[in-house]
């Protein structure tokens, strides 16, 4: 099972990345500020990537990193939404 978790935290985690870097290219090209707050909000969802990712590496306990994941959650779901509303 310690294998599927940290498989899908890497994969999780390189996804964002990826995604936050084609959100950088697609502001630089366009210019339009709502595509940066995406950029953001994949930015810190790679984060809260590199977070479980440690804490599966050094910890058995993953409680002691719940709230860090919820407030990286909850930073990131504002991001999207800022930028969704953003006129």
């Amino acid at each position: 099972m310690a294998l599927l978790e940290n498989s899908v935290a890497g994969f999780v985690t390189v996804f964002s990345l990826l995604l936050a870097i084609l959100a950088v290219f697609a502001y630089r090209r366009s210019g339009n500020p709502k595509v940066l707050g995406i950029a953001l909000a994949f930015a810190l969802f790679f984060a809260k990537g590199l977070v479980v990712t440690y804490a599966l590496f050094t910890t058995t306990r993953l409680e002691a990193v719940w709230v860090p994941m919820a407030a990286f959650d909850t930073v990131a779901l504002l991001a999207f939404y800022a930028s969704a509303l953003k006129s």
